[in-house]
């Protein structure tokens, strides 16, 4: 079964604009009712369009070399050693390091989890309603039948 708690599309331009938003109340009262004191409610366009923006799509890069690197490798992982093409960068699919999965954090609550994709100019975006409790450090997000099939949907 798939619940989503909300939807949003997103065009990407030279800026990101929301384009739908969709909220689903019955299954956030759903939601609301089964995480108690651990719940999250669904954000406001703007909040969404900061987090998805901020977390996901601007994430900052680690340019540290981790230490571990042998010497000969540690050129390969400077700043210098990789050429910057604005054009090929624009037209790349960006690969995220948390996948198309995430967890977006607004102050002290996350909202989790999260799925996206990127279709033809858009991000499709939806937060899934879990017919579980959960904590996002300790799961999968392959053991969860609702992400697969938010996939789907989207």
């Amino acid at each position: 079964m798939c619940s989503l708690r909300g939807l949003w599309i997103f065009k990407a331009d030279s800026e990101l604009r929301l384009v739908l938003s969709k909220r689903f109340p019955t299954v956030e009262k759903r939601t609301a009712c089964l995480h108690g004191e651990d719940y999250s409610p669904v954000p406001t366009d703007r909040e969404m369009h900061s987090l998805f923006f901020s977390d996901v799509l601007h994430e900052r890069e680690e340019r540290e070399v981790p230490p571990s690197v042998p010497p000969l490798f540690r050129e390969e992982f400077s700043g210098a050693a990789f050429a910057w093409d604005e054009y090929a960068e624009a037209c790349a699919e960006r690969p995220w390091p948390s996948g198309p999965v995430c967890a977006l954090r607004r102050g002290r609550q996350i909202l989790w989890p999260v799925v996206f994709i990127y279709r033809r100019g858009f991000y499709l975006t939806a937060l899934v309603g879990l017919q579980r409790r959960h904590c996002p450090m300790k799961v999968r997000a392959i053991d969860f039948p609702e992400i697969t099939a938010a996939f789907q949907v989207l």
